[in-house]
């Protein structure tokens, strides 16, 4: 008799947890984030309504339908820190210049506040992987480059590809250009570069 109440608790235990657990679960699965964004578009445009997370850009993207660089960065940017964040590319080849078979992404998203055109967000938040090897193509890589001419400078020193401010960041195998104070300008621990780093990785830890 005993062992049957033992046993019936333990069942009725076992029931309980199961139930918190089916509870817990779909809202744990519901809440998490994706650790992923591809860029789908070369244009430099931010016409998304929603970029407060990889979540709200993917869900409303603009009237476009596509995700710039840039929006997937300021996206990336404003998740909390924690896990790492892969920016991956997927450009349609109607973007594609037909001689090269390369992307261009020429930045020249205007601020009209500042009477600019903006440089790409810095990098703050630490742990984001932007790998332009990921671009679909049959080119040799870099397939993807981005073309810094039209960054305006108000003050010496702003015209600059990619600013990393925090840690374990890379940047693989995209190709950077007219850039004219420096492609990659990092300020956090140490750097990790290969010879043709501005093609190829660079990796802040």
């Amino acid at each position: 008799m005993f062992k049957d109440i033992i046993s019936l608790q333990n069942i009725r235990l076992s029931l309980f947890i199961a139930l918190i657990l089916a509870l817990i679960l779909p809202i744990h699965s519901a809440m998490a984030a994706p650790k992923s964004i591809a860029v789908t578009t070369s244009k430099d445009i931010v016409d998304a309504s929603n970029v407060s997370s990889l979540t709200a850009l993917q869900q409303s993207p603009g009237p476009d339908g596509r995700i710039s660089l840039r929006e997937a960065m300021l996206a990336a940017e404003a998740t909390p820190p924690g896990d790492a964040i892969q920016i991956s590319f997927n450009i349609s080849p109607a973007f594609m210049d037909v001689q090269t078979k390369t992307w261009e992404i020429y930045l020249n998203s205007f601020d009209p506040k500042a009477h600019r055109t903006m440089p790409l967000p810095a990098l703050k938040r630490g742990n984001v992987s932007i790998d332009a090897s990921t671009q679909p193509g049959d080119a040799p890589l870099p397939r993807v480059f981005v073309n810094g001419f039209e960054i305006n400078e108000p003050v010496a020193g702003d015209n600059i590809g990619f600013r990393i401010q925090s840690a374990s960041n890379t940047i693989h195998a995209l190709g950077l250009i007219n850039f004219y104070d420096t492609a990659v300008s990092y300020t956090h621990l140490r750097a990790h570069e290969t010879d043709s780093y501005l093609v190829c990785r660079l990796l802040l830890e």
